[in-house]
C-alpha cells in the first residue's frame, strides 16, 4: 500500500512539471497589464481557475472593493477602484464520491483615471477535483467569459482643443481612430494541487494562465491583444501551537515584460471556538509593502489591508490603496462550517481532514481546525 501510494504521488510531481511547462509554454508577450487584489486569499475566482468549488462549505460568496490613489496634482479626479462579486459552489461530493466538481460566476469592473476607462469581466468557471489519495488532490479549472473595455471620451483632452495656449472644450477631439468601447470572449485555464504532509501541515502548488485567447481590446484601433498572464505559487499552513498556525505564501505573476514577486506570511490565532483572527504582510516586488488583518466569525470572513508604496511614500496626495473583502460561507444543510486556511479563503481537504472528529487519529490541537 505505501509503496502504491509512492509511486502515486511521484506520478503526480511529473503531472505538476508537465502542466507548468504548458503554462508558460502558451505564453507570447504583448503591451499590457491589468488590475490585481492585494488580499491574495479573497479573490480566488482571479488566482486560480482551479481553486473553485474547493472547500468545507457547500457554497461561498466573495465581495471584494479596493481603492487607489497616487496622483497627488488631482487626486480626486485620479482615483482607480476595482470592485469584484462571485459566488460558487460544489457539486456531486459525497463521503463515498471523493472527486467532484465546482462551478462558479464573478463578476468583475475596474475604473481608472481621469477618462474613466472601465474593464469589466463576467466570468463563469468549471473546475474538477480529483482524490489521488484521502490526502491528495489535484484540481483543473476552466474559465470562459467576456471582458468588455470603455472610455468616456467626453473626459479626454488633445492638442486639438488648444487654441493659442487656451482650451476649448468644444473643439472636436479629431481622433478618428479612437474606439471608445470593445468587448471580446475571455479564456482562462489553471490547476493546483493539495496535500496533507503528516498531521501538522498543508501545502497547496499551483499555476494559473488567463487571457489565453489573448482578448484585442485597443482603443486607437491597433490589432494589440491585452496579453496573456501567468502565474505560479505555493502556500501552507503550519501549526506551531495549539492555537496558532503560520500561514506562507509565494507567487509569481507575469504579463508582458512585467513580473511581480509576492511574498507573504500570516499568523492565525484561535480565539474561542469558530472564531479566528489573522493578521500579517505582503511584499510586493520590494516595493510596495501590503498590511493585513482578517477576523473570522463561524461562516463570515473580513478582510482590511492597505498597501503602503515604498517608491512613492512621502509624495503629497499619496494615500496608499486599502482594500476590504468579505466571504461568506454556506451549508445548505445548515450544518457548521468546519474549515478556514489562508489561499483561497477556505480551501478544504477531504471531510476527514476538513472534520476533526472524523479523523480518530488528530492530535488534540486539531481543534482549531487544521
Amino acid at each position: 500500500m505505501q509503496l502504491e501510494i509512492r509511486n502515486t504521488v511521484r506520478n503526480l510531481d511529473i503531472t505538476i512539471l508537465i502542466g507548468m511547462l504548458f503554462v508558460f509554454g502558451i505564453f507570447k508577450m504583448s503591451n499590457a497589464q491589468e488590475f490585481h487584489f492585494s488580499q491574495l486569499e479573497s479573490n480566488p475566482q482571479y488566482l486560480n481557475p482551479a481553486l473553485i468549488g474547493f472547500y468545507s462549505a457547500d457554497y461561498r460568496a466573495v465581495f471584494n472593493y479596493k481603492l487607489q490613489n497616487q496622483f497627488p496634482a488631482n487626486a480626486t479626479s485620479a482615483q482607480f477602484r476595482t470592485v469584484s462579486f462571485a459566488y460558487d459552489m460544489h457539486f456531486r461530493k459525497s463521503r463515498r464520491r471523493k472527486s467532484y466538481y465546482g462551478a462558479g460566476l464573478a463578476f468583475f469592473n475596474d475604473k481608472s483615471g481621469r477618462a474613466g476607462l472601465s474593464v469589466t469581466n463576467v466570468d463563469l468557471t468549471l473546475a474538477y477535483h480529483y482524490s489521488i489519495t484521502e490526502d491528495y488532490y489535484l484540481s483543473f479549472g476552466f474559465q470562459a467569459g467576456m471582458i468588455q473595455r470603455n472610455i468616456d471620451v467626453s473626459q479626454l483632452t488633445t492638442g486639438s482643443q488648444f487654441i493659442n495656449g487656451n482650451f476649448n472644450s468644444s473643439l472636436p477631439l479629431n481622433e478618428n481612430n479612437l474606439t471608445p468601447k470593445a468587448s471580446q470572449g475571455d479564456m482562462s485555464l489553471g490547476g493546483a494541487w493539495h496535500g496533507k504532509l503528516g498531521r501538522k501541515a498543508v501545502l497547496e502548488v499551483g499555476a494559473a494562465a488567463y487571457h489565453v485567447n489573448n482578448p484585442k481590446l485597443s482603443a486607437i484601433g491597433t490589432n494589440t491583444g491585452i496579453g496573456r498572464k501567468g502565474l505560479v505559487y505555493t502556500a501552507g499552513e503550519f501549526g506551531v501551537a495549539q492555537k496558532v498556525e503560520i500561514h506562507p505564501a509565494l507567487m509569481y505573476t507575469f504579463q508582458n515584460k512585467f513580473g511581480e514577486a509576492d511574498v507573504a506570511l500570516f499568523m492565525k490565532h484561535l480565539l474561542e471556538r469558530e472564531t479566528y483572527f489573522w493578521y500579517g504582510v505582503i511584499m510586493e516586488n520590494l516595493n510596495e509593502l501590503v498590511v493585513e488583518t482578517r477576523f473570522d466569525y463561524k461562516n463570515v470572513h473580513l478582510g482590511l489591508s492597505y498597501d503602503i508604496n515604498l517608491s512613492l511614500r512621502g509624495m503629497p496626495g499619496n494615500f496608499g490603496s486599502p482594500e476590504v473583502s468579505i466571504i461568506y460561507l454556506g451549508s445548505f444543510s445548515g450544518a457548521p462550517v468546519h474549515r478556514s486556511t489562508f489561499l483561497s479563503g477556505d480551501w478544504a481537504m477531504p471531510d476527514h481532514m476538513a472534520h476533526p472528529k472524523h479523523d480518530r487519529s488528530a492530535p488534540k490541537y486539531k481543534k482549531i481546525r487544521f
